[in-house]
């Protein structure tokens, strides 16, 4: 899992997975496996998916050449409600990015560490397992 600073200011995480090493053929399949996990979780609530990509084609927004598919998944681990201004960086959104030969899955720093934790074992696990050789 990448970290990098997105506009000077968003920590975002991304992992850049192959299709080859991908356990899955297409975006669609990727949301139907976060949102399993996602209703598997005990704290987390599956909210809705949005095809950023339809949208953005439907008003003639500008898309790269390379990417075929963008959608969010949006999901909450709302286990608590610190204060009013704390709820703007909710809920979660994980972005899978459908490009020529991979997919790109990503999402903005979580407030929590066992949110972090969770949405990372999500992501890492839409990779094949590598085989190493003794």
């Amino acid at each position: 899992m990448n970290r990098t600073i997105i506009a000077d200011k968003y920590l975002v995480n991304s992992k850049t997975i192959l299709k080859n090493n991908s356990k899955f053929g297409n975006v669609k399949e990727i949301e139907e496996y976060l949102k399993k996990e996602i209703e598997k979780d005990q704290i987390a609530a599956y909210i809705s998916t949005f095809d950023h990509f339809k949208h953005t084609e439907s008003i003639g927004g500008k898309i790269p050449n390379d990417i075929s598919a963008s959608i969010n998944v949006m999901c909450c681990f709302g286990m608590a409600i610190p204060s009013a201004e704390f709820m703007a960086i909710k809920p979660m959104s994980i972005s899978i990015v459908e490009k020529t030969d991979s997919f790109v899955v990503s999402f903005i720093e979580a407030p929590a560490p066992s949110v972090q934790q969770a949405m990372s074992k999500w992501i890492n696990a839409i990779e094949k397992p590598t085989h190493k050789t003794p």
